[in-house]
C-alpha cells in the first residue's frame, strides 16, 4: 500500500519538527524535495539541510522536483491564478463536450457512441503538486452512419481548438485511423432474433472478422455471449450455459439458413 506524508516545516525553523514528522522522514523510501526556481532556492536549501540533520537512516532516496510557475509579470495575483491553466482541466473540458455532443445526437435519433478508453499524463513527471503540461488520450467515435462520424469527427476538432485557446494549451488530435462501418445482414439478424429467447439486438464497436466478410459481400451476423467483465481479459466471467444457448442458436441457423 502507497503512503504519502506531507511534512509541514512552519517557519522554516527546523526545530519545530514534530517527533512524528523526523520518524516519517526516517521512514519514508522516497523523500521529495520541491523546487520553486532561483527566487525561493532558499526554501528548497532549507529542506535539504533539515534532511540532513535528521535523517538517520540511509534507506530513504532523496528527489528534487521543479514546481511549475506562474506568470511572474502579471502584476494582477487574482488574474494571474486565473490565467493558470493545465492541460488536465482543458482535456476534461474537452471530454465533458464530446459527451454532451452525444447525448444531443442520440436524442435527434443519431447512432452514435463516443469513449476515451485512454487518459493519462507523463509518469516520469508525476508529482503531488505539480500541474501536468501534458496529457495523452484516446477519443473513440463509433457510429453506422459515415456522415455521423465526419459530422462528430468535425465538431471534436473545432472543439478543441476553442476550448485550447480557452485554457492556453494546444491539442493535436492526430491522424484519425479509422474503419467504415459494416452493417450484419438483415436476413440472418432476423432468423436469430427468432431462435433465442429475449434477445437484444444492439451495435457493436468491435473490430470482428465479420466486418472484414461484409466489405468482401459475405453475408455475416454475430452472436455475442454475455460477460461479466468483458473480453479480452484474464478476469473473463462467461457462463458455459450461456455459451451452449448461443452455439445451440448458430447451429439451429445453419439447420434453417434463410438465404
Amino acid at each position: 500500500m502507497l503512503r504519502l506524508s506531507l511534512i509541514g516545516i512552519g517557519c522554516g525553523d527546523p526545530g519545530q519538527l514534530t517527533r512524528a514528522a523526523i520518524r516519517a522522514i526516517n521512514e519514508a523510501d522516497l523523500i521529495l524535495i520541491p523546487r520553486k526556481g532561483t527566487a525561493t532556492s532558499d526554501l528548497a536549501e532549507l529542506r535539504r539541510a533539515i534532511c540532513a540533520d535528521v535523517l538517520t537512516s540511509d534507506t530513504p532516496r532523496i528527489a528534487e522536483f521543479d514546481l511549475p510557475m506562474r506568470d511572474g509579470s502579471e502584476e494582477d495575483y487574482r488574474k494571474g491564478v486565473d490565467d493558470w491553466h493545465d492541460a488536465v482541466a482543458a482535456t476534461v473540458a474537452l471530454l465533458h463536450h464530446m459527451e454532451d455532443v452525444w447525448l444531443r445526437e442520440e436524442a435527434a435519433g443519431a447512432d452514435l457512441l463516443i469513449t476515451s478508453g485512454e487518459l493519462f499524463t507523463d509518469p516520469t513527471m508525476h508529482a503531488p503538486s505539480k500541474v501536468p503540461g501534458e496529457t495523452r488520450f484516446v477519443l473513440d467515435l463509433r457510429s453506422v452512419s459515415e456522415e455521423t462520424m465526419d459530422s462528430v469527427a468535425a465538431e471534436a476538432q473545432s472543439a478543441a481548438a476553442r476550448i485550447g485557446k480557452e485554457y492556453r494549451v494546444s491539442f493535436d488530435l492526430g491522424v484519425a485511423t479509422d474503419s467504415p462501418p459494416a452493417v450484419m445482414d438483415t436476413r440472418l439478424r432476423s432468423k436469430l432474433m427468432t431462435l433465442l429467447d429475449q434477445p437484444i439486438e444492439m451495435p457493436s464497436g468491435a473490430g470482428h472478422d465479420s466486418a472484414t466478410f461484409v466489405k468482401v459481400g459475405v453475408p455475416s451476423a454475430m452472436i455475442l455471449i454475455r460477460n461479466d467483465h468483458g473480453s479480452h481479459n484474464p478476469a473473463e466471467a462467461m457462463e458455459l450455459d450461456d455459451f451452449a444457448v448461443g452455439t445451440r442458436a448458430l447451429v439451429d441457423l445453419l439447420m434453417d439458413f434463410p438465404l
